[in-house]
């Protein structure tokens, strides 16, 4: 007689896309993204009754490691003025905002920095510091030897007394004090990009449920690849 083979059971995953056949449509990114619009609008007018406060002067944000200008980019959106700040010649930020609005020097240089402040009068300050050194990639299969510098930042930061916020990779969580992490679905887009971002003097940063319950939908059932 023979002996029935054992039974094995081994659970199926199931994604939340399906393999592709539950995929978020394009007009669920639309609408997400419709979402963020009048999201962003309710931050203009917040900027515009800062303007009001001070008697007109549109509010300015000091951009510290500005790279490109992705991060001033935001702010004018939002009717900011920004000052850049880094330490490589970057030819697309003074495309995009003069060269008066940028200076080359090291972001965590307190002598270039406080002279900035003095002249500018910023009403905040953003940093991204390189993120190499917290990247969760490797580089050929070691990790990488930048120097970690988000908590000099910070020191830097609550020095010079002004709200600011610190931005940076998923891998800094722990570097980073308090971090909210926000998302690229969040904002209807259809790749993730997950940053962390903590604040000070004053800021608060807060992951809004208006915009992030539409956006971890869209993540659960996008398809980002490798």
């Amino acid at each position: 007689m023979e002996r029935p083979l054992p039974v094995v059971w081994r659970p199926v995953a199931v994604t939340a896309c399906r393999y592709g056949l539950n995929l978020a449509s394009p007009a669920e990114f639309d609408e997400q993204r419709a979402r963020a619009d009048r999201a962003q609008l309710w931050d203009k007018k917040c900027s515009t009754l800062l303007q009001r406060l001070k008697s007109g002067a549109r509010p300015l944000v000091l951009d510290l490691f500005s790279g490109a200008g992705g991060v001033s980019e935001g702010f004018r959106r939002g009717g900011w003025l920004s000052i850049g700040v880094d330490h490589e010649d970057q030819p697309d930020f003074v495309r995009r905002f003069g060269e008066d609005a940028f200076f080359k020097g090291d972001a965590l240089d307190r002598e270039l920095i406080r002279r900035l402040v003095r002249r500018f009068k910023p009403d905040a300050v953003w940093a991204s510091p390189p993120c190499e050194a917290s990247s969760t990639a490797t580089f050929g299969g070691a990790m990488s030897k930048a120097p970690k510098l988000i908590a000099a930042t910070r020191d830097l930061l609550e020095e010079l007394g002004l709200p600011w916020v610190i931005e940076n990779v998923r891998g800094a969580s722990k570097e980073l004090r308090n971090a909210v992490t926000l998302i690229g679905q969040d904002w209807g887009l259809r790749t993730e990009r997950a940053r962390l971002f903590e604040a000070g003097q004053g800021v608060q940063i807060a992951r809004c449920p208006w915009l992030s319950v539409g956006g971890e939908e869209l993540r659960r059932r996008c398809c980002l690849g490798a």
